[in-house]
């Protein structure tokens, strides 16, 4: 029986725990929280940072594993020392792609649109007017890690998964996504409106220029003139986006070729063979008290009928009290719906939305 080192026993992780389990495979999972949903899961559950990278090689070691895999997670140094231990190749490749600043430097040396970005290190900055008087406009920013400072784009974001499997680069799944809070995702909708062609052309590129191979990615990129501007690449799956929305729009088996990739099996069917859509939308409400919460039995009654919508949850009771989200974590709930067309999407989301009733006083 393999045994399958899997960083991250979160929500979204447990589906990948499950498929993995159902593959026959003895699962060790990490986390940080020792309350993960999906420590019960795995067949040995770890506590332990997954920034820790000595930490946790040293549980892959103790537990003699044929592979890891980081889901949704920023982690990918403590994958890239696992991997060399393991003895699989590339993983500063993953290292650099995922660098703010170098994958950028990278990309604009070839040729490819990428913000302006310059590298600061750890030194704390001050940004102020050329002209000015009396500290109009002066902000001081503090950091303790290695940081750049990073052009706006004033464009439309998108985002772009897929796998590579020996430098065949398939894209998977690009959508559109709506950021009405800056920085924090509230609609992700499949297929983007903009022609896949170009974007499929330029990411495939980029990718090749990185030396990536044998994994999967999420990139986050600016359409803006018709101009694909690269933003984040990672080498790796994000949580609900792999487990309920690729599979279903690329008729693929997205979670079982990542696990076998990371197990070093041969993957053979992961090549897209339809294009349907889905939409991953969060619950980010007004802020103040939640007064009452609409009928979300009814909405986890239509999540066992197993139609349109495929996973809800819903961080929030009566008498809460509520802020703006400052970061993806701190979202109070999501939903994802997979259908045929948009068409069908929106109307979904219409039904759920006026199922859900939040009244925040």
């Amino acid at each position: 029986m393999k045994k399958l080192l899997i960083l991250g026993a979160g929500y979204f992780q447990k589906f990948v725990i499950q498929k993995a389990k159902s593959l026959g495979i003895y699962v060790i999972g990490v986390d940080g929280d020792h309350n993960a949903v999906g420590k019960d899961l795995c067949d040995e559950f770890e506590l332990c940072d997954l920034k820790n990278s000595e930490g946790c090689l040293e549980i892959a070691k103790r537990y003699d594993v044929d592979g890891v895999l980081l889901v949704g997670c920023d982690a990918i140094e403590t994958v890239a020392v696992i991997e060399e231990w393991l003895g699989i190749t590339g993983g500063q490749h993953k290292i650099v792609a995922s660098d703010k600043f170098l994958c950028k430097e990278i990309l604009k040396n070839k040729g490819l649109n990428v913000p302006k970005t310059y590298d600061i290190g750890r030194n704390n900055i001050v940004i102020k007017p050329r002209r000015g008087w009396g500290s109009r406009n002066v902000k001081k920013f503090e950091y303790n890690e290695n940081m750049c400072i990073e052009e706006y784009i004033d464009g439309a974001e998108i985002t772009i998964d897929g796998l590579i499997v020996n430098k065949d680069v398939q894209i998977l799944g690009i959508s559109d996504k709506y950021k009405p809070i800056f920085g924090i995702a509230q609609h992700i909708h499949y297929p983007t409106n903009f022609g896949q062609d170009h974007i499929i052309q330029e990411t495939t590129s980029a990718l090749m220029f990185l030396k990536v191979d044998n994994c999967a990615f999420h990139i986050e990129g600016i359409m803006k003139d018709d101009k694909l501007y690269f933003i984040d690449i990672a080498c790796r799956t994000t949580g609900g986006i792999s487990t309920h929305i690729i599979p279903h729009i690329s008729g693929t088996d997205f979670v079982g070729n990542i696990i076998k990739l990371a197990l070093r099996e041969e993957v053979t069917d992961y090549k897209p063979v339809c294009h349907r859509s889905a939409s991953f939308c969060f619950i980010i409400p007004p802020e103040g008290k939640v007064g009452s919460i609409g009928r979300d039995d009814q909405i986890r009654a239509m999540l066992e009928n197993k139609g349109a919508l495929v996973d809800f949850n819903l961080n929030l009771q009566v008498g809460d009290i509520i802020k703006n989200p400052d970061k993806d974590s701190t979202r109070l709930g999501h939903y994802i719906i997979n259908a045929d067309t948009r068409e069908e999407i929106e109307r979904h989301c219409q039904t759920i939305q006026k199922t859900i009733k939040l009244e925040v006083t």
